[in-house]
């Protein structure tokens, strides 16, 4: 799945949409620092993706940088826009009031 994506960014790079899936897919492969620089580059593309600022949330956790990954996943809980990961959004969000 990476090298389509890495495709897709070569065809168009202008596209945050597919930054964020990069991030995602490294952070998945547990590659977090490397998917936390494609995870920024798509916010800096659009901030007012909640799925993105979710990501981001969660790499930013797994690198134990709880109160970013905090302030993240509550500015993406707070842009009221329908996002498949809501549910897992407000899981870490409770996760993270707990560690802080």
């Amino acid at each position: 799945a990476l090298q389509f994506v890495d495709k897709a960014l070569a065809l168009d790079n202008s596209n945050a949409n597919f930054y964020d899936t990069k991030g995602w897919i490294l952070s998945l492969q547990s590659e977090y620092k490397k998917g936390l620089r494609a995870l920024r580059q798509a916010y800096s593309m659009d901030s007012n993706n909640p799925s993105n600022r979710y990501h981001l949330a969660y790499v930013l956790s797994k690198l134990n940088r709880n109160k970013e990954a905090l302030e993240e996943v509550n500015s993406a809980l707070d842009l009221e826009i329908v996002f498949e990961e809501k549910e897992d959004a407000l899981i870490l969000q409770a996760e993270l009031i707990s560690l802080i």
